[in-house]
């Protein structure tokens, strides 16, 4: 089947379908944009290519609302996964990228820094259970300097690397008792000093009951799956473009063979 093209409205051989204003014979200005196996883009073009403000929905139901340059999601704006994760904030090149809030399937929020896709840099991860940790993060993880408090009133001042605590730190029990000591890929490492609460005295820590020894060395765990993005290449906006300038003729009410 051959392209046709009509007034604000041009259909492709693949079946795809834009319809909208033109500068020449490619898209620039306000448009729709319907690729044949579902994806819908709705917004600003700028020389073929989609920039400006704009939303895009999948098949999946995934959707991204806010700003696009080039053909891909960048600046500021609105993602919504086909599992109900909802990402707000800063984008470079269709990753997350800067300041951005993220609310997880399972109610789970992280506030903070992002770098290609990742958390990275600090940040704030709230359980829906309760537990909060604020700190420092790499590759995703909890790593460098943080603080994590949970549920029931314990807290961990100290060092993390790849999610687990790893280094120095302190520990304070709900009751008001202390531990500092070291800490070696999420368990406790070698001597430490026990302040047991409501006394000044120092102690270690054998002797003091297994409960307290066990919550030395435990972890929360943090939804580390991060909602998969669908494809918006660059190259979709540079195929638009050049397929637009492959066209001859000008456009009219009547339809018009391209090829």
């Amino acid at each position: 089947m051959e392209n046709e093209e009509r007034a604000c409205e041009k259909i492709f051989s693949n079946g795809d379908v834009y319809l909208g204003s033109f500068n020449g014979s490619i898209p620039h200005g306000k448009g729709k944009y319907t690729w044949s196996e579902g994806t819908v883009y709705e917004g600003d073009w700028e020389e073929g290519k989609m920039t400006g403000k704009g939303k895009i929905i999948w098949p999946s139901q995934a959707t991204y609302e806010g700003d696009f340059s080039g053909g891909y999601l960048h600046g500021f704006g609105t993602f919504i996964g086909s599992d109900g994760s909802i990402y707000r904030g800063s984008w470079k090149m269709n990753s997350q990228h800067g300041i951005g809030r993220k609310q997880y399937p399972n109610s789970d929020i992280y506030d903070g820094c992002w770098r290609e896709g990742v958390r990275e840099g600090s940040g704030r991860y709230a359980w829906s259970i309760g537990n909060v940790y604020i700190g420092n993060w790499k590759s995703g993880k909890m790593s460098g300097r943080g603080v994590m408090k949970w549920s029931n009133g314990d807290l961990f001042d100290g060092f993390w690397s790849n999610g687990l605590r790893h280094g120095s730190g302190f520990y304070r029990f709900a009751d008001g008792s202390y531990y500092f000591g070291t800490w070696s890929k999420g368990l406790k490492d070698g001597p430490g000093t026990f302040y047991p609460a409501g006394n000044k005295h120092l102690r270690n820590l054998e002797g003091h009951k297994d409960k307290k020894k066990k919550q030395l060395s435990r972890n929360s765990s943090y939804d580390s799956e991060e909602s998969v993005i669908p494809s918006v290449k660059r190259s979709l906006s540079d195929k638009i473009s050049s397929s637009f300038r492959r066209s001859s003729g000008r456009f009219s009410h009547k339809t018009t063979s391209l090829e």
